[in-house]
């Protein structure tokens, strides 16, 4: 399976992602939206710096910055041709090209959809990193798609920049996690309803219920 290189996507990926899930939702922007307001509805800081880990063109990063306006925003991304386009777009944002150097220096860390596109050799030096670069107490958020979801299974098999996606299961994420010295583990699942049907505030009641498009796992460095 060949890696897929993100720098060929950087024009399409706002329509390709589009069009792969206007099933769910018209508004492109739900999705991000949705992400930032579980941060910070299950954050216990106040954070003066975050990092997106995979921060690809920044899809997330307004609404990141809108839930933390007084936070520094960072991002990071092996693409550097996304970097480029989100330093023209979200100039506020403080792009980081090489992952080092950063010890003791986030108070939060978040990766959205990012880990099923890190070859499986390579997740536990990632989380390594993520670890070393979080301040003792600092968050870690982890937004995957959930494999024991058919519909989201099928989105993934579809999707052209989903080649190389190898999904995993948050047993998988939070042993990886632990391994690098994480604790405190909790995931809570989401996306169980288009928001169109009007029913999404039932999603609060099914946290815990393992059957949402994706899921949502913290950690802490302790």
């Amino acid at each position: 399976m060949s890696k897929v290189d993100f720098d060929e996507y950087v024009k399409e990926y706002d329509e390709l992602l589009n069009k792969n899930l206007s099933f769910f939702s018209k508004d492109d922007s739900y999705f991000c939206r949705y992400k930032a307001d579980l941060i910070k509805q299950y954050s216990s800081k106040n954070p003066k710096r975050i990092l997106e880990f995979g921060a690809g063109i920044g899809r997330n990063i307004p609404f990141i910055k809108n839930a933390y306006p007084e936070s520094e925003i960072y991002a990071y991304d092996v693409s550097q041709k996304s970097l480029d386009y989100l330093e023209q777009k979200h100039p506020y944002a403080k792009v980081i090209r090489e992952f080092k150097g950063f010890e003791n220096f986030f108070d939060l860390v978040f990766c959205s959809v990012v880990y099923h596109h890190i070859p499986v050799d390579e997740r536990q030096k990632a989380t390594n990193d993520i670890f070393s670069s979080l301040i003792s107490g600092g968050e870690f958020f982890v937004f995957e798609h959930n494999p024991l979801n058919p519909v989201t299974r099928k989105l993934v098999e579809r999707c052209p920049y989903d080649e190389d996606a190898v999904l995993l299961s948050p047993g998988e994420m939070k042993n990886t996690a632990k391994a690098a010295g994480f604790n405190d583990f909790s995931v809570k699942y989401y996306l169980y309803f288009p928001p169109a049907l009007k029913i999404s505030f039932l999603e609060k009641f099914l946290r815990t219920l393992p059957l949402g498009g994706q899921y949502m796992l913290k950690a802490i460095k302790r």
